[in-house]
């Protein structure tokens, strides 16, 4: 059983990996772009229904920008979990963390199978 515990602001946190698939998903282009200027530098219909289906009622954890990239706007029928520094960060549209340990954690204490990271940033 791989496991893992850490101290984070005071409370220990575990994630057992043998209950929990922790997943990365993004599309690269030959020279390895994954995005520019906040955007996606291609428009694949069906690319973006691969990533809508296989997330779908699924945590998907990002970053503060990449959030601020789709307008603060979540992704529908996905827990949204958003990775910040900033202490003072708030929005009623995503759970917001500060650490990835916080939202594996998140994910984990919800029964969750399969979390995403979906960006950075």
């Amino acid at each position: 059983m791989l496991s893992t515990s850490k101290e984070v602001r005071g409370k220990k946190l575990k994630v057992n990996f043998s209950e929990m698939i922790i997943s990365a998903i993004a599309a690269m282009s030959s020279n390895r772009v994954i995005g520019r200027d906040g955007d996606l530098p291609w428009h694949l219909p069906k690319d973006m229904r691969f990533f809508m289906n296989t997330t779908k009622h699924h945590h998907v954890i990002m970053g503060r920008n990449n959030f601020a990239s789709m307008n603060y706007i979540p992704l529908k029928n996905r827990v949204n979990i958003v990775l910040t520094r900033d202490p003072f960060f708030i929005t009623s549209s995503a759970v917001v963390l500060h650490s990835i340990e916080e939202a594996l954690h998140f994910a984990y204490q919800a029964g969750e199978e399969e979390a995403f990271i979906i960006g950075g940033g």
